[in-house]
């Protein structure tokens, strides 16, 4: 589930987002496989360039790994119809 919220003529965005992966059938003994996460991002698109920023969170992860989190910057650049440079 989630959300986006668009702040100007398509150059800014806000997104919050909310995940849970369960596995119906996990029926193995010790630590689920079920967990949550959660992320926010920010996206500024100047013309053919896009910057954007995420972070995410979880506060139990799958098969008893602990909490975990990620932090991402990420740039676009599209040079010509279908397609799309990323780092």
């Amino acid at each position: 589930a989630g959300k986006t919220w668009r702040l100007s003529e398509g150059g800014t965005e806000l997104q919050a987002e909310a995940l849970m992966a369960t596995y119906p059938d996990d029926r193995t003994p010790g630590p689920s496989f079920t967990y949550y996460e959660t992320r926010v991002s920010a996206k500024r698109a100047f013309g053919p360039v896009a910057l954007t920023g995420t972070a995410a969170f979880v506060p139990k992860g799958s098969a008893g790994s602990g909490r975990g989190g990620r932090l991402a910057l990420e740039a676009t650049y599209d040079p010509a119809p279908g397609w799309t440079l990323r780092g």
